[in-house]
């Protein structure tokens, strides 16, 4: 039986994977996911902090779909 994808949202400092980084939150649709990662974005300057979201399905672990890739 198919599941619903969990989006996570995790922000990275200037896009860099060895900096800072922090999961901002944990949503059951993708246009939240991209909305709430736009505000935060923003929040934080523009610039200093960037999204990716990925996707999940419960109880599949190789399940993870890249949404928005992050920009490096």
């Amino acid at each position: 039986m198919p599941t619903k994808p969990i989006y996570v949202v995790t922000m990275y400092r200037y896009g860099d994977r060895e900096k800072h980084s922090y999961v901002l939150g944990l949503y059951d649709s993708e246009k939240r996911a991209r909305d709430i990662a736009k505000i935060e974005q923003a929040y934080r300057g523009g610039n200093k902090y960037y999204p990716e979201i990925l996707s999940y399905e419960i109880n599949k672990g190789a399940s993870r779909k890249t949404i928005l890739k992050l920009e490096e």
